[in-house]
């Protein structure tokens, strides 16, 4: 838990680390594949409240993770993914760390990992990413 909120704390930390800052249909697709990344959907949540502001990449827990990031009121949430490695598929989970919300689950395919500031726009945005899928 708590080297996904570190992730997610880094993302305040150097904001020009984010790469393709608009939400060109397929372009965090295409770079995460060119780094051998997870590749997960980056849907448009503008409806939702959720600006996408791009996608980066990081080290989390001894995983390469895809991340994406998306701003909302009262600050930026990151989605971070990588593969599940044989973990089945599993509901929504909370948790905090490090002062972050922390939601989690999987498809088994791809482990998902959503952490931001305030526990509630965490929840929207996970609830919103999962149903645009």
């Amino acid at each position: 838990m708590r080297a996904v909120a570190d992730a997610g704390l880094r993302q305040g930390v150097a904001p020009a680390a984010l790469v393709l800052a608009d939400n060109r249909r397929g372009g965090a697709d295409a770079w995460f594949a060119r780094h051998g990344l997870a590749r997960p959907p980056a849907p448009d949540l503008r409806g939702a409240g959720f600006r996408y502001l791009g996608c980066r990449a990081d080290v989390v827990a001894g995983h390469r993770a895809a991340i994406l990031v998306y701003g909302a009121a009262g600050g930026t949430i990151s989605v971070l993914a990588w593969p599940a490695g044989g973990e089945g598929a599993h509901p929504p989970r909370a948790a905090r760390a490090g002062g972050l919300a922390v939601l989690y689950w999987s498809d088994g395919r791809l482990e998902y990992w959503v952490t931001g500031a305030r526990a509630a726009a965490v929840a929207r945005l996970a609830r919103d990413y999962r149903r645009s899928g």
